[in-house]
């Protein structure tokens, strides 16, 4: 399957989106960044996903989309990519099914940034056409993270690259 270009050129990007935890954060804390950057996009709808297993991944019913993960997720949960990288993500959404809803270009990583300063990383696979395999990755706070990855436009990104390179701070 091909996932090259966005999947709906008049969207730009999908409903959901892949939240991978790359280091070792408690589930309150997890709790918290789901429910801070859905209240931050005042969308009303629950955007972000834990990646942890295509067989859970939200998908359309109908015309209804299932939403991604809503708090409070069991006190038990352990990230499949604890210590993993952002190779392994990408790798996880070149994966993902055609059926899901997930975007195929843009996830968040929760990783070392968030233990030093509580920001997140938006990643995008592909260039500025979303064509290729080349990965960036802007700093994000929580609170701001699905607000941005929806309401990215083509060259989006690279306005906001070119605003945090002229010592802006992260969104």
């Amino acid at each position: 399957m091909s996932h090259e270009g966005p999947r709906d050129p008049t969207s730009w990007t999908d409903v959901h989106f892949a939240l991978f935890v790359l280091v070792y954060i408690s589930t309150d804390q997890i709790n918290e960044i789901l429910q801070t950057s859905y209240s931050g996009a005042s969308l009303g709808s629950w955007n972000l996903w834990l990646a942890t297993s295509y067989t859970n991944a939200p998908r359309k019913q109908g015309d209804q989309y299932t939403d991604g993960t809503k708090p409070p997720i069991p006190k038990d949960w352990n990230s499949p990519f604890l210590g993993k990288s952002i190779t392994d993500a990408v790798e996880f959404v070149e994966g993902l099914p055609d059926e899901s809803t997930v975007d195929w270009h843009h996830f968040v990583i929760v990783g070392e940034d968030y233990l030093k300063s509580g920001i997140v990383n938006l990643c995008r696979i592909g260039d500025e056409e979303l064509k290729g395999k080349e990965v960036d990755v802007l700093p994000c706070s929580v609170e701001h993270a699905s607000l941005t990855l929806m309401g990215l436009e083509p060259h989006g990104w690279e306005e906001i690259r070119s605003n945090v390179e002229d010592g802006y701070s992260p969104i």
